[in-house]
């Protein structure tokens, strides 16, 4: 489970962080520092359950004990591209998961692969 960090050079962000397969272990710390979320991009066609993608401010989480800064779900067989025209601040540093439980308790992956894409300054 590698992510890519992409310079996209537009004005909505400036990095892609693009990863083909996202389960329970973390994504730890994929800007390498600081930085503001504008969207978040979740491919779930491969799986028959909701998948919920959990994001945090921290470099290291705990999936199930470490409490979410933010939570996308992501139904069965869609993908969805959630957008924020504000940003979200991440002070600290980014990371993220894809369970199947709601909420921050429970740690389980989804069956099939789960594409993210998160566009990020």
């Amino acid at each position: 489970m590698a992510h890519a960090k992409i310079t996209s050079g537009s004005n909505l962000s400036t990095f892609v962080i693009d990863s083909a397969s996202v389960t329970a272990t973390p994504e730890n710390n994929v800007l390498g520092t600081s930085g503001t979320l504008f969207g978040v991009y979740i491919d779930n066609t491969a799986n028959s359950a909701i998948t919920y993608l959990r994001l945090w401010d921290v470099a290291s989480p705990t999936v199930g004990t470490t409490e979410p800064n933010e939570i996308y779900p992501c139904p069965a067989s869609v993908a969805r591209m959630y957008t924020i025209a504000e940003g979200t601040a991440y002070g600290t540093a980014v990371s993220f998961a894809c369970v199947r439980e709601a909420g921050k308790i429970g740690a389980t992956s989804p069956v099939s692969a789960v594409k993210v894409r998160l566009l990020v300054s």
